[in-house]
């Protein structure tokens, strides 16, 4: 099974780990077994947004390289968006929810984030492109109609890590009000009056009010005002 190569991405918990040679292994594995190849990439997908889930943002960049550059890995990348997005269910305003969990999600965050940042997120199918689960942080945040309980910072730090790692890209779809699929971005219930469907420029500038009201209470919002301001 995908055991062997799905661990060597434990590696990548290493500060010298060999991004070139992790690459190999999987592609090796992927390319040896046709009939596993499926299961090898999902089972190293999950493998991979679990460490994810463990390391802090300023120590992901240079293995995201096992994405970038595997070449048969990359070639399967629509199944890591599959494995993302069923990740992608858990509710940062569960009042359960515990200091561990806010980490992990803002970690994985953090993955996405600098995936988008490389991406045309213009471009309809690009497979670094996860500007949508930023748009679903910025409505957590900042749209829906709940009191601001104690789960309010963690919602707008974890927005705020979109903005500072991939607000290039957020801006760009903003301005270019790009719509997404279906009701995925439908605003949230205290701007339900709107026809958001969604990034616009009117968007932009809730999600950055947001953010200043916020600033007193969380440093990465104060953060995040600022690259938006510079982001015309």
């Amino acid at each position: 099974m995908a055991t062997a190569p799905v661990s060597s991405l434990e590696a990548l918990k290493q500060a010298d780990a060999s991004i070139p040679t992790l690459v190999q292994t999987l592609n090796d594995a992927i390319l040896a077994d046709e009939s596993q190849a499926s299961d090898i990439v999902w089972d190293s997908w999950n493998s991979l947004l679990s460490i994810a889930g463990q390391t802090p943002r300023d120590k992901q960049g240079s293995w995201q390289k096992v994405i970038v550059e595997g070449d048969a890995l990359w070639e399967s990348l629509p199944t890591f968006g599959w494995v993302a997005r069923e990740l992608w269910n858990w509710d940062i305003h569960d009042p359960s929810a515990t200091a561990k969990d806010y980490q992990d999600w803002n970690n994985k965050t953090a993955f996405l984030a600098h995936l988008t940042a490389l991406s045309n997120p213009s471009e309809a199918g690009d497979a670094f492109n996860y500007s949508l689960y930023a748009l679903w942080a910025m409505r957590s945040a900042f749209e829906e109609d709940s009191p601001r309980d104690e789960s309010y910072v963690p919602a707008v730090r974890n927005a705020a890590i979109w903005i500072l790692l991939a607000g290039k890209a957020l801006r760009s779809v903003s301005s270019e009000n790009v719509a997404v699929s279906d009701n995925t971005g439908a605003p949230g219930s205290k701007f339900s009056d709107k026809a958001w469907k969604g990034f616009s420029e009117e968007r932009w500038a809730v999600w950055k009010e947001g953010f200043r009201e916020a600033a007193d209470l969380v440093k990465d919002a104060r953060a995040a005002v600022e690259i938006m301001e510079d982001l015309h």
